[in-house]
This record gives C-alpha cells, structure tokens and sequence, in this order.
C-alpha cells in the first residue's frame, strides 16, 4: 500500500532548507510513498532544486503567495488540493509553509500533520508565540538538532511530540582523495576567485602548502543572523598583517551592500572578497584552507556539514547544532560567538598549524560521513511518518 505524502515550504531557492527537503523527497522508498511538494510562493528565478523534483515525476505546485493579503485564498485553495490528492501526511519545513500548512490540512482533514523545526529563532520571538498558539493542529515536530529541540520546549512546544532528525550530508565525488594525488579544483572555479597559477600544485582538494595564499571560505545567506560583519569587523583588527591570507564570502541576502560597504571601509578589499550566490559551493570549498562559521544563532547549518564532508578544518561559533555536528572533533575549532581574541586565535591556530589542521579536517570528513549519512535520515523520516499513521 502506498501512502500519499505532501511536502510544503515557503520557496524553493537554493538553500540549506529547500536542498534538504529536495533531498528527502527523492530518497524516500517510492514503493511505499508516493510524494508532492507545495511551495507556498512564486516559483524561483533559479529553477534547481524545481527541474530536479519534476525530472523524478514530482508532482510541484506553487501557490503564489507574495503578500499577506492573499493569505486566506492560499489557505482555502492549498486545503482543497490537499484534499483532491488524498493526502495522508503532510511534511513542512520552515516557519512560514508550518503554520499555512497545519491550518490547510486540518480543513483538508490530513490525518497526520508534521512541522519541521531547522532554527531555534532567537530573533523574531512572535515566530514561537504563533506556532505554540497552533501547536494544536500538529501532530508532531521534527527538529534538525538537540539544542532546537531544548529551544523549542523550553519556549513551550510539547516535548511528547518532539522528534530530532538531524540533517544530513553527501561527499562531492570530486573532493575525495585518489591515487592521482591533486584534484586540481581551481579549473572548475570563477575566475576572480581562483588561485594563482603557481598556487595549483598544493595537496589533494587544493590545500596550499605553507607559504602559498592561504583561504577561508564562509558560505552563508547574508543577513544578521549568520554574522558576517562581526567576522568582517574581526577580521579588520589583524587581516592586512598576513597578507597571503584571503577570505571568500560566498552567498547573497539583504546584507550584501552593508557588508561590500564595511570591507571597503576597513581596507580590506584586497583580502576579503564577496562572491555571491554560487551554483557550485562544493567546489569552491574543496579549493580551500579553512571553512568559518560565524553565526549568531543556528538549528543545523548545513553549510558547516557540507564544508566538514569536503575534509575541511573549521572555525565555528557556538551556536545551535554546531556541537552536534562537530562531535569529538571540537579541539580548536569551536569559539564563542562575539569573542574576536578567541576567533582571531583559532584562525591562526590552523594557519600556523597546517599539518594538524589538515587531520583535523579528515576527521571531520570522517564523523560527519559515519553520522549524517542520507540514508540514516530518511530511514527516521520514513519511521516517524509509518508510525504516526499507525498511532492513527
């Protein structure tokens, strides 16, 4: 017997939700579950993570929603295609896609309702208050790491209903090591971040050697949350003493004038540069030193999970899921968020250290693949959505 699943988000970018989810979809056991997704906005510019779905026949509707006026007509409408396609569970990720969606499926009459948790929201506090005031209409939560889970319960979620799935991984086949010694990754990146030429010969997954430019890779959407301009604003203290040392920020969002803006004006436009979004992160990853991640709160950033699978050391404040991710790995690469000494020191640790730090960042590979494996997770899905069914 197949069971008919809906999946619902608020957009389908490319982010570390929207590649979650497609993910999960594609990897379920289509024997036993037959998926659709709904977006509750417009379909995106960058249509990815859409052409992936429907080239594996799945069903993916966008409901257009763009302004708050409209949110009644979505509500209304997402209920009766849920109820057209007989759907049996429903799977949301995001704040926004969780409260639309419990309220279209309870009209619908869905017998099993799932919010995904993937932020403890420290900023926009009525984001809890609304979803405790609907925690009614869910059957259960899943939350992407421990420290959401305590989050959420301790902001009043029922905890009987809480389930931590956490996100997971895949090693980009080019990042891996292989007899042929130097995988050569510069070829494959855009020009104005590529090494020099005489940079190339460097140890497998381009790491340089002492001596040779050396880089830090962030990837992140640039908005307060991931404190961008605090590692900037650290960064300018010290920077332009070490002038081999660069840093890429990878990624776009609201912040990406303010933070052109504060390179500029601290002088480091030579050593800091803005990429924006990238198709292609993994690669870029695999042609650097030293990943860092500076937020100022998280749930389980994939970007942290997606640099240790390329075998990269890192730098990470200490913040929701990181220490979940890291495991027995955290000896110089964790620091409090806001200490810019420990920050200043832990980078310079590992570029100072470079051996080390290159095994730290195998280990990382290591944990991470052995513990966020793809399958491991959508075993836990499928557990959870058969044994909701069950519970009736």
């Amino acid at each position: 017997m197949k069971f008919k699943i809906a999946f619902a988000i608020t957009e389908l970018e490319m982010g570390g939700a929207e590649k979650a989810l497609t993910e999960l979809v594609l990897r379920i056991d289509r024997a036993r579950f037959e998926p659709c997704v709904f977006v509750l906005s417009v379909p995106p510019l960058d249509q990815i993570l859409v052409k992936r779905l429907t080239s594996h026949n799945v069903p993916t509707y966008f409901l257009g929603l763009q302004h708050w006026h409209q949110l009644i007509p979505v509500i209304v409408r997402f209920a009766r295609m849920l109820h057209q396609e007989k759907v049996q569970i429903l799977q949301s990720f995001l704040f926004h896609a969780n409260i639309v969606s419990r309220i279209a499926a309870r009209f619908a009459g869905v017998p099993v309702v799932i919010s995904g948790l993937r932020v403890a929201e420290h900023a926009a506090r009525w984001h809890v208050l609304v979803d405790c005031m609907t925690s009614g209409c869910v059957d259960h939560y899943v939350c992407v790491s421990q420290s959401v889970a305590q989050f959420a319960v301790r902001n009043g979620l029922p905890p009987e209903k809480i389930r931590v799935i956490p996100n997971a991984v895949d090693p980009p086949e080019f990042c891996q090591e292989s007899p042929q010694g130097t995988y050569g990754a510069d070829k494959f990146l855009p020009e104005h971040i590529g090494r020099n030429e005489q940079n190339t010969t460097a140890p497998s997954c381009g790491r340089t050697a002492a001596g040779s430019e050396y880089r830090m890779v962030t990837v992140a959407r640039l908005e307060y949350q991931k404190g961008v301009d605090w590692l900037i604003l650290a960064l300018a203290r010290w920077l332009r003493s070490y002038p081999d040392l660069r840093l890429v920020i990878v990624g776009d969002g609201p912040m990406k004038s303010t933070l052109q803006a504060l390179i500029h004006a601290r002088g480091l436009s030579q050593q800091v540069t803005l990429v924006g979004f990238q198709r292609d992160v993994a690669r870029i990853l695999c042609d650097a030193d030293l990943f860092v991640l500076p937020s100022r709160w998280e749930g389980m950033p994939n970007a942290l999970l997606e640099a240790m699978v390329c075998g990269l050391p890192v730098v990470a404040t200490d913040v929701e899921g990181v220490r979940e991710i890291l495991g027995p790995c955290i000896a110089h690469q964790l620091v409090p968020f806001g200490d810019s000494d420990t920050l200043t020191h832990a980078i310079l640790w590992h570029y100072l250290n470079r051996d080390c730090s290159q095994t730290i960042g195998q280990q990382n590979r290591t944990y991470v693949l052995s513990s966020f494996s793809w399958p491991r997770v959508v075993e836990q899905y499928e557990k959870l959505w058969l044994w909701l069914l069950q519970r009736g």
